[in-house]
């Protein structure tokens, strides 16, 4: 990018500033804005090269300052993609108010920053359904932005603990009765919170408990299916199977009926998301509920006000989440077992009298 021409004099531009202060061209926006979230030292390290630069913000950077309209960015990638509608519903719904127009951005082979509609972005909501997913979208992005995923991580995010979802969601199922539990990622779902939150929950129990783990190599339903399908086949005797998302618990379900199990009667299988899957699903599934209206409103709202340097807190904002119990989990089929075996005397007894 070339500098900008000034009466036939070259001014710097941001890039200038950024490259002579050694920090990122995002840092020296937060300084020219105002913005809160940049430390004293680092404040007046970049202001030093900015008035050795003679650099001055250009006439949409001041306006955005004054609280101009704002383009902001949905940047996303394939595996959320059909989950979009909430999001941009809730993005739609405040644009008004928070005078900013949304602008969907998938990601595809080629980096977002390629992109010609990037070139127009002022910041970014980046919406991510893994850890994995998170790190890739934003190792493509310069501009400031506010990550939609987990929010047990550290950084700007706004999302739910996911950890703690798994946690209590395997709680309940160790309630339940089940003693011998799988949890199955994806390639992008196995090695995050969600298995921490599993593990957790399986420590509390041990050595009353065992546990199995399996990563599903690939992302289609397919590929799932046949990973379930391998480790119920291997392991004859699990009674719950964790998924790491919705679409590896509809394919457990479709898995456990391709062998002879019934679910939940002698397999119970939960999810995560709450997509479209977990009622198209038969029994439809249990599964974490995200409050995804909720969590982008709360994204734009702060983004927005990060741009236009208004103070604003920092790092991640965890929001409740909601298990919703449906019917592809219930009682373990031990538990059933002991269950009707104590009624049987009752029915007995009754029947002599």
């Amino acid at each position: 990018m070339g500098r900008r021409k000034r009466r036939g004099v070259a001014t710097a531009n941001l890039d200038d500033v950024a490259r002579r202060a050694g920090v990122s061209k995002m840092t020296v926006s937060r300084v020219v804005r105002g913005g809160a979230d940049v430390s004293e030292t680092t404040r007046e390290h970049v202001l030093q090269h900015i008035r050795a630069l003679r650099y001055s913000p250009s006439m949409p950077a001041r306006q955005l300052t004054a609280g101009g309209e704002l383009t902001i960015g949905l940047i996303y990638g394939p595996e959320v993609a059909a989950e979009l509608a909430p999001v941009l519903i809730a993005a739609q719904g405040a644009t008004e108010r928070l005078a900013v127009r949304i602008l969907p951005l998938p990601s595809g082979k080629a980096p977002i920053r390629f992109n010609p509609v990037y070139k127009r972005l002022d910041a970014a909501i980046v919406l991510a359904s893994t850890c994995n997913a998170a790190r890739s979208l934003l190792g493509q992005i310069d501009i400031p932005h506010i990550l939609v995923a987990d929010a047990s991580r550290d950084g700007n995010s706004v999302g739910i603990d996911e950890s703690a979802a798994f946690c209590e969601m395997t709680r309940k199922l160790l309630a339940l009765g089940h003693r011998s539990l799988a949890f199955v990622g994806s390639e992008s779902s196995g090695s995050c919170p969600r298995r921490k939150g599993f593990q957790i929950a399986i420590a509390e129990q041990a050595p009353r408990v065992t546990a199995d783990f399996s990563v599903s190599n690939g992302r289609s339903f397919v590929a799932h299916l046949r990973a379930c399908e391998q480790l119920l086949a291997n392991k004859p005797g699990i009674t719950a199977l964790v998924a790491g998302d919705d679409l590896v618990a509809a394919a457990a379900v479709s898995a456990a009926e391709r062998i002879g199990l019934d679910v939940p009667q002698q397999l119970s299988v939960v999810g995560f998301g709450d997509t479209h899957l977990a009622l198209r699903t038969s029994p439809e599934l249990t599964t974490v509920r995200l409050p995804v209206g909720a969590m982008t409103l709360h994204a734009l709202e702060r983004i927005a006000a990060t741009v236009r340097g208004k103070t604003v807190a920092t790092g991640p904002t965890v929001m409740p989440f909601e298990i919703v119990w449906r019917d592809s989990a219930a009682r373990s089929p031990v538990r059933q077992a002991a269950l009707r075996t104590r009624e049987l005397p009752e029915l007995l007894i009754e029947t002599a009298v």
